[in-house]
């Protein structure tokens, strides 16, 4: 071989070394860099003093910048700059001015990655953030729902989406309803997608969907677009169409209760009760409870959630309308101690003090020893004046379970009132010893004139 044929082939071989190396270097550079600018930008989320945030920003602009010199056609990168921009415009550090140059920036990620949705979620926000595109933000349209077609997951589209169009609505004309159906279905579709995984996120979207939807349109074959799921939801719900006429409710109450969550999620249940209850409409938060007992009749906390509803109307309600749900509760229920204890508790309060030692007796003939049940039954002998037999059902009580401060406090005032003081020292210590801050024992101290 001769000498040129050896030379060229080194020559060769040195070209295909440095094709090979350029790229890799002007990464590696490259990826240093942007580290940096990520460091300066994640400093700069911790709420900095303004000189130290300016610091940090051209720290993060300039590294950048020196990382797009080393490889200044990488998507991600202008990308990220024009994120970082977006970050100062947000923190008042930078004006809006120079928005062409940074949608040409964009572009040319675009054109390197025609199908990275981001990019158009980013086209989206700079046209939005202009003030160039019009109240109907028509321009910016296109690029959104570009990024809706790559990525139709993604809830933060559909929640951009339903800000867009609530933006372009004419201000001195009431809105088309299709318009605000688009605009509900939108955030609605938003929030079903964000409803598990994020829990903070959902609700700070949802703050901002149910005030604009609710601003629109009291329909709620519309509102219920947004796909109502947790309590906040329902309140939110319940405090706006409560205040619909009488015949404007009507239409919307069947369909509200229907759309309550199935399965024992009593909390949406008890928190559209309270709040149609506090809004005036008490009766129909009653249909709401009994919607949750038709629905999870064996779940005793639905009797428990009535009962405690029925108390917090006392004037729509009475007395009488209590005695009759605990009636009911016991015809219709298992016998379980913890759940039949609380309804003695209930009837003992409306002093029906026959009934409930009744009702808690029978608890003990199945369930010998249960803890709450002796604890319920102490408690509301004492209340009929019963004190011998009240202080046995607690000391019974407190046997096997002596680690709860209140039946320790209930057995001290059925000792001081027995005259046993110093027994009722000893129990109120006891309470304390549990509890230091329990304040019914420290005043059965000051009965007693102990301190």
């Amino acid at each position: 071989m001769s000498m040129a044929a050896k030379y060229l082939g080194r020559g060769l071989l040195c070209l295909l070394a440095v094709a090979i190396m350029v790229p890799v270097v002007r990464w590696a550079v490259g990826d240093h860099y942007l580290r940096k600018a990520q460091m300066a930008r994640a400093e700069m989320a911790n709420h900095p003093t303004p000189e130290h945030l300016r610091d940090l920003s051209g720290i993060a602009m300039q590294n950048i910048g020196w990382a797009l010199d080393w490889d200044p056609t990488s998507p991600f990168l202008i990308r990220y700059r024009w994120q970082l921009r977006d970050d100062l415009r947000n923190l008042g550090q930078v004006s809006a001015a120079g928005l062409d140059k940074q949608r040409a920036e964009l572009l040319l990620a675009l054109r390197q990655t025609p199908t990275w949705d981001l990019i158009y979620q980013d086209l989206s926000i700079l046209c939005v953030n202009s003030g160039q595109a019009g109240p109907s933000y028509a321009p910016c349209q296109p690029t959104l729902l570009t990024a809706l077609r790559l990525n139709p997951t993604r809830a933060y589209y559909y929640e951009l989406r339903g800000d867009v169009l609530n933006a372009s609505l004419p201000m001195n004309a009431p809105p088309e309803p299709a318009q605000v159906e688009d605009i509900c279905r939108n955030y609605g579709r938003a929030l079903m997608l964000i409803r598990y995984p994020d829990h903070a996120a959902y609700l700070k979207v949802a703050g901002r969907a149910y005030d604009n939807c609710l601003g629109l349109t009291r329909d709620y074959q519309v509102l219920r677009l947004l796909n109502p799921w947790f309590e906040e939801d329902f309140v939110r719900l319940g405090s706006a169409l409560a205040r619909l006429d009488d015949a404007a409710w009507e239409r919307v109450r069947v369909p509200l209760i229907a759309d309550l969550p199935n399965g024992p999620r009593i909390h949406e249940y008890r928190a559209l009760a309270q709040t149609l209850g506090k809004n005036g409409r008490p009766a129909d938060g009653l249909l709401v409870v009994r919607a949750y007992l038709k629905a999870n009749p064996d779940d005793p906390r639905g009797w428990q959630l009535m009962l405690g509803y029925l108390n917090a109307f006392p004037d729509a309600f009475g007395d009488e309308a209590v005695r009759e749900a605990v009636r009911e509760a016991l015809s219709s229920s298992r016998p379980d101690p913890k759940h039949w204890s609380l309804l003695a508790g209930y009837a003992c309060r409306l002093k029906d003090y026959a009934g409930a030692e009744r009702l808690l007796r029978t608890v003990l003939e199945l369930h010998p020893g249960s803890f709450e049940a002796l604890a319920a039954l102490g408690e509301c002998l004492a209340s009929s004046g019963q004190l011998e037999k009240a202080r046995l059902a607690l000391q019974k009580a407190l046997t096997d379970n002596p680690g709860t401060a209140d039946v320790w406090t209930n057995l001290a005032e059925v000792d001081r009132q027995l005259g046993n003081q110093t027994s009722a020292v000893e129990d109120v210590h006891r309470a304390l010893k549990l509890d230091p801050n329990h304040r019914r024992a420290r005043l059965i101290l000051k009965k007693m004139g102990v301190y």
